[in-house]
């Protein structure tokens, strides 16, 4: 694999301060006709899944990977032609924390005007071990608070989905929830929520919360429907029908 260009960037998301180190290609943004499939999503089998990642052992580069019911696969290398087998499998929702991202290439479907999809790579470490996957992690930490009567920590995560040629700058997707313990371990996960954001910017206008007892209610307001949810310390109820 060609890599011509080292980039050394400091992303900063809407809460944590990540830095990470972006390998890309120096023809990247030079279009390829086609559809680029996610090699993390194809089927394979006998493939034995790894358990999540739930404490935060490095505070640094953390994200998470939410796989929404389907097994997202990971590699030993980079395998964008699919010539290797999987090594492992995640089945259940992880702490990850990110390495290196590497940017392939962009695939213009000449069948549609407006799909783009795109080769990207990850170096990931889950559990201290060095994995790779095209699957994009959920890198948004868009809003925290503590849960004071819980003794817990509440977590929004979401995934910065991409627009035109851009990979994943913009609106905000595929929400969850994640709560922490005192140790910041965490205790637990949610499915990716049936919601729709239909904006660019966050800000903590589109969350609304109730947290004056020991149970904790929150609605995300959303370009659709909104969402509403209440965390008993110990299970997430969702209220919408």
């Amino acid at each position: 694999m060609k890599r011509t260009l080292i980039n050394i960037l400091t992303i900063i998301f809407s809460i944590t301060l990540s830095a990470q180190i972006t390998v890309q290609r120096d023809d990247y943004k030079k279009s390829i006709n086609g559809v680029y499939c996610l090699q993390s999503l194809r089927t394979f089998e006998n493939i034995l899944s790894i358990e999540p990642q739930m404490f935060f052992y490095n505070k640094n580069n953390v994200v998470f990977i939410n796989p929404d019911n389907k097994p997202v696969f990971l590699f030993d290398k980079i395998s964008d032609k699919g010539y290797f087998n999987p090594i492992s499998s995640l089945t259940k929702a992880s702490i990850i924390e990110i390495d290196t991202v590497f940017y392939n290439g962009i695939y213009k479907d000449t069948l549609s005007s407006n799909k783009i999809t795109f080769n990207v790579w990850y170096a990931i470490k889950i559990n201290g071990k060095k994995y790779y996957t095209d699957y994009q992690i959920h890198d948004r930490i868009i809003y925290k608070t503590d849960l004071k009567i819980l003794d817990q920590k509440f977590m929004l995560i979401a995934q910065s989905s991409g627009y035109d040629y851009s990979y994943s700058v913009g609106y905000p997707s595929k929400f969850f929830v994640v709560i922490l313990n005192k140790n910041d371990e965490a205790i637990y996960i949610s499915k990716i929520f049936d919601y729709k954001f239909g904006d660019e910017f966050w800000s903590e206008d589109y969350i609304s919360i109730k947290n004056e007892s020991s149970v904790f209610e929150f609605t995300l307001k959303g370009i659709e429907k909104d969402f509403s949810a209440i965390w008993t310390g110990r299970e997430l109820k969702t209220l919408n029908k």
